[in-house]
């Protein structure tokens, strides 16, 4: 059976083809997906470079880039990801295939070290997680802060010991109202470290962080200081 369509139907079917075909072609370039067959892949993703590196001095840009061996799960790399000290600075996140691209939106303020940290929640494609925590630390001045504080939790019922329990860390004068200058989480062993931190009087507590967002909320979140929860960290020094 032969079907004759008017010029104006068969201009417009054409169209559509067109539009329908840019569209997928866009999408996916949007999402990158892993390729499919084979074995099943359970390696954890790896940082393979950065730029600047971690150790740089006297940085003056506002983009940092992290390039990864495999395509990242772009909505983990944005819950893994924390700038410390908070720097009350906005910042957005691009990506260019495998590399992620942090811009911040204001200089960074002088003098200052700053870490750009990856927690294991980060994952590739396949659900594969990184396997541990990365710290990048670069500094706006001539030296890198090296100062180190670690603290163990345990759970007093049995004494055991777990991960991701998250840990405040405030710079005097302290106000535990608002957003912790540092926040790190335990690992298996319930160790929780602290590095790249300037000569300085701290207070450190466990906050039940519910909602991820580095203030204490009293109302809804449990807390406990530590033993001895304000300390004096000398330059380059180490608190246990």
């Amino acid at each position: 059976m032969n079907l004759n369509y008017p010029n104006s139907i068969l201009h417009s079917l054409l169209l559509l083809s067109l539009v329908t075909a840019l569209l997928a072609a866009l999408v996916s370039c949007a999402t990158p997906m892993p390729p499919t067959g084979g074995p099943p892949d359970r390696t954890p993703p790896v940082i393979e470079r950065t730029d600047p590196e971690s150790g740089t001095t006297n940085f003056d840009g506002r983009v940092i880039r992290i390039a990864f061996s495999k395509f990242i799960n772009r909505s983990s790399f944005l819950n893994a990801l924390e700038v410390e000290p908070d720097l009350a600075i906005d910042y957005s996140v691009s990506w260019r295939r495998q590399t992620a691209r942090i811009e911040f939106e204001d200089e960074l303020p002088e003098n200052t070290t700053v870490i750009i940290r990856l927690g294991t929640e980060l994952q590739d494609m396949r659900g594969n997680n990184l396997a541990s925590p990365f710290r990048l630390a670069l500094s706006t001045g001539d030296e890198i802060d090296e100062g180190t504080v670690r603290a163990r939790i345990r759970l007093a019922e049995d004494g055991s010991a777990d991960s991701g329990y998250r840990v405040f860390l405030y710079r005097q004068p302290f106000d535990l109202t608002e957003r912790a200058n540092y926040v790190a989480q335990t690992d298996t062993a319930g160790m929780v470290e602290f590095t790249y931190l300037a000569e300085d009087t701290y207070k450190a507590i466990w906050v039940d962080d519910l909602n991820r967002n580095r203030v204490w909320d009293r109302a809804r979140e449990p807390a406990q200081p530590f033993h001895d929860s304000t300390f004096t960290l000398e330059r380059g020094g180490e608190v246990d």
